[in-house]
């Protein structure tokens, strides 16, 4: 009887033990998919090991996101790549929902933003390293990250103009053909 007590205890602390280990690494592949740390990700949980051409840009994203918070000193030009990225993430999300016809065409519009956003990360960081700890080092790389992001907006903005008057829309209808009054008849 103690024997089986025994083995029953066992058997419950085991299976707490690995509950406590499915949880606390369903938490950490969570947070591994979000690209400012502590903010719920919008993306789907898939992305975080998916093949697919959006769950990598949005990868890309964390990871400049992630270079930019291993900067020193640079708090402003952080949450302007952080801001950028979730921007850019939120596109990638519309993107990825489209219709499969639709959705390449939409995503591969998406990556030249993708990548503005690393190169403003890597300036950033090639100016820190290139810098002395100056204020007017670090005033310039920041200034040189908003130029860039503001570059990524006025080229989403313009994306977006281009998709509002794209063939994805509907055509407003044919003009109807003129009528024509059919010749009077003359009575006879």
């Amino acid at each position: 009887m103690t024997f089986l007590l025994g083995l029953v205890g066992l058997v419950v602390v085991l299976a707490a033990a690995i509950a406590y280990g499915a949880l606390r690494n369903k938490a950490s592949f969570a947070a591994s998919n979000q690209i400012v740390p502590g903010t719920p990700g919008r993306a789907p949980v898939e992305w975080a090991g998916a093949h697919t051409p959006e769950a990598l840009l949005h990868r890309r994203l964390i990871a400049a996101a992630a270079a930019a918070r291993a900067q020193t000193g640079a708090g402003d030009v952080q949450q302007a790549v952080e801001r950028g990225a979730l921007e850019i993430d939120d596109r990638l999300i519309a993107a990825s929902a489209l219709p499969a016809a639709n959705r390449a065409a939409a995503i591969a519009a998406i990556e030249p933003s993708v990548l503005a956003l690393e190169n403003a990360v890597s300036g950033v960081k090639a100016s820190a390293l290139d810098a002395s700890p100056a204020t007017p080092a670090l005033d310039s790389a920041v200034t040189e990250v908003q130029n860039r992001l503001d570059a990524v907006a006025e080229a989403r903005a313009e994306v977006d103009q281009l998709d509002n008057t794209s063939p994805m829309t509907s055509p407003p209808p044919p003009p109807a053909p003129p009528t024509t009054i059919p010749p009077a008849t003359p009575p006879a």
